[in-house]
C-alpha cells in the first residue's frame, strides 16, 4: 500500500466525509446505517460519547479485517477508523449548528441524502485509494470474492446484519436505517466507478 501526498489526502477525506454521514444520519432523525446504528447502540448500552463508540467500533472492525481480509487493508485502514472517532468528538460541536439549523422534514430529508452520499463517497475514495480500505468494506469485499457474489449485495447483507445488532443494544433505527441498508452497497460500487472514471 503506497503512503503519497495522493493517499494521504483520501485518508483525511474520507474520514471526514464519514464524521459528516454519521452527524448527517443521527440529527436527520429517521434512523441511522447500519454502522452508526451500532454505533448508537454501543454509545447507548456503554453510556460513552459517540466518537468513543466509533474508536471501538472502528478496532474490532480492524482486527477482523486483519484477520480475514489482510490483503484489502493497510495504513490507511488504521489511520481513518482511529481519526473518525477522534474528529467526531472534536468536529461534532463545530458542525453542529449547521446540523441542527431546521427541524423541518425537508431539511431532515436533506440531511439523509446527504449523509447517503457522504458515506459511499468516503468509502468509494479508501477504495480506489492506495492506502487500504475501511475495515468493513475489507472484509465484504473479501467474503465477495470468496463466495462470488457482487460487493454491492454482500454489503447490504452485513448491513442489515449490524443494524439489527445496533438496535438490540438501543440504537435508534427508522426509514433512514431501511435506506441506509438499501442503497449503500449500490451507492458505494456507483461512487467506485465513478472515481476510477475520472482519474481516482
Amino acid at each position: 500500500m503506497k503512503f503519497s501526498v495522493r493517499s494521504v489526502t483520501i485518508v483525511m477525506v474520507s474520514a471526514l466525509l464519514f464524521v459528516l454521514c454519521i452527524m448527517g444520519f443521527l440529527y436527520a432523525g429517521f434512523g441511522s446505517d447500519s454502522i452508526t446504528v451500532f454505533e448508537d447502540g454501543l454509545r447507548s448500552f456503554f453510556h460513552i460519547s459517540i466518537g468513543n463508540a466509533a474508536l471501538i467500533y472502528n478496532s474490532a472492525a480492524f482486527i477482523l479485517g486483519i484477520l480475514f481480509a489482510r490483503k484489502y487493508m493497510g495504513w490507511g485502514s488504521v489511520v481513518n477508523g482511529f481519526l473518525i472517532g477522534i474528529l467526531l468528538n472534536v468536529l461534532e460541536p463545530v458542525f453542529l449548528p449547521f446540523f441542527t439549523l431546521s427541524d423541518s422534514l425537508p431539511f431532515r430529508i436533506f440531511l439523509l441524502v446527504f449523509a447517503v452520499l457522504a458515506c459511499s463517497s468516503g468509502c468509494g475514495l479508501l477504495i480506489v485509494g492506495d492506502a487500504g480500505m475501511n475495515s468493513l468494506d475489507a472484509i465484504v469485499t473479501a467474503v465477495s470474492d470468496k463466495v462470488k457474489i457482487p460487493f454491492r449485495y454482500g454489503r447490504i447483507l452485513v448491513d442489515a446484519g449490524l443494524m439489527l445488532t445496533g438496535y438490540l443494544l438501543g440504537g435508534t433505527v427508522g426509514i433512514g436505517s431501511i435506506v441506509a441498508v438499501l442503497c449503500l452497497g449500490p451507492m458505494i460500487s456507483f461512487a467506485v466507478t465513478v472515481f476510477r472514471k475520472i482519474g481516482f
